[in-house]
């Protein structure tokens, strides 16, 4: 037999329905949450690139059946032969060489080679190449860097003697 309910409410301010109910609420544990927001997102997410790929995964399964049914059809290259004729090496008569050209000179027609006339252009004998004798040796001759500090030595000298180098 149940006890009738007392309407006369508790300490609490609760009936015994009210007591009843809350004891049955405090044995309840609460579930696990069957919406799991990060999971929705990445489940979302990865059904939307299956979709989107589906269409280049099948363009690519349709190639690649293309090649494969292109290569079965198409027979191999035709085997050519060839008939080839060697003929058999002949004995050459070996010729004396001739005696090597002689060298090229940089010499040109009136005996002065253009370096030649480039260093004393530099140097600044001018037009005047009366002095320079083409048949000199290499030893007699101011070689380029004697050529090109004497210019800037000379040139340094000149323009102390006119008073604009400082």
């Amino acid at each position: 037999m149940q006890d009738p309910p007392n309407p006369q409410p508790d300490r609490k301010g609760l009936t015994a329905a009210e007591r009843e109910l809350e004891l049955a609420l405090a044995r309840l544990r609460p579930s696990r949450a069957r919406l799991d927001r990060d999971r929705l997102i990445f489940d979302a997410g990865r059904l939307a690139e299956r979709r989107r790929a589906r269409p280049w995964l099948a363009a690519a399964a349709v190639l690649g059946l293309c090649v494969l049914v292109t290569a079965a059809a198409v027979p191999g290259l035709p085997v050519r032969e060839r008939i080839v004729y060697v003929d058999r090496p002949v004995e050459v008569m070996v010729v004396a060489e001739a005696p090597p050209a002689p060298a090229a000179t940089t010499r040109t027609a009136g005996g002065v080679s253009y370096l030649d006339v480039r260093r004393a252009m530099a140097e600044g004998v001018g037009a005047d190449l009366s002095d320079m004798d083409p048949n000199a040796s290499r030893a007699d001759r101011p070689g380029l860097p004697t050529v090109f500090f004497g210019l800037f030595t000379n040139q340094t000298h000149e323009h102390e003697a006119e008073g604009k180098c400082q």
